[in-house]
């Protein structure tokens, strides 16, 4: 109901939000999704990342790779799960082709150019820490095949969020894209 705490106190919105990059000289662009929120109270998120496979590729999803603030690499991570204070989540990435049949979960009917990248940021079982308002969530690194594509659209859809008490936040994604680069 997205409410936390009393029944009066809405929760504040959650947009998950991609960034706009240039490509590097070597042919790459890496893009960070950010979690903007006016307060730290969410636990866990998921979304979908569409992307057109004719101009970016993600040639495996060890090219995403969570951002160490938040990560379960810490060294804090290892205390005892009631003494954390520290996020200590955990990337969970799934990469499908819009053109598969049966189609996958969320992707657009009529786009088998796209290619879909299945988020979700998760924290160690039993132990629900707040990610920090503001902070990166990770970043994925593609390889551009075709420059005369550019921009390429990072379209962020189907995206949630949950509170560290259990509670769905009205949560919203900002598309970013891959820029094109003057030569």
């Amino acid at each position: 109901n997205g409410r936390v705490g009393s029944l009066s106190t809405p929760l504040p919105t959650v947009v998950i939000r991609s960034t706009s990059v240039e490509p590097s000289t070597n042919g790459t662009a890496t893009v960070e999704v950010v979690l903007d929120s006016a307060a730290d109270f969410v636990s866990r998120i998921q979304h979908d990342l569409l992307f057109d496979r004719n101009a970016l590729q993600l040639p495996s999803t060890a090219g995403c790779t969570i951002d160490p603030t938040i990560g379960d690499t810490l060294p804090q991570c290892n205390e005892q799960r009631e003494k954390l204070r520290f996020p200590c989540k955990k990337l969970l990435v799934e990469l499908a082709s819009c053109s598969r049949d049966p189609l996958p979960g969320g992707c657009p009917p009529d786009a088998p150019e796209l290619d879909r990248l299945r988020v979700r940021i998760v924290g160690l079982t039993g132990v629900e820490r707040a990610i920090p308002a503001g902070s990166i969530l990770y970043r994925c690194t593609f390889d551009v095949l075709d420059f005369d594509r550019l921009p390429a659209l990072l379209h962020l859809t189907n995206a949630s969020a949950v509170s560290t008490t259990g509670v769905q936040a009205t949560t919203f994604g900002e598309n970013g894209s891959v820029l094109a680069v003057e030569p």
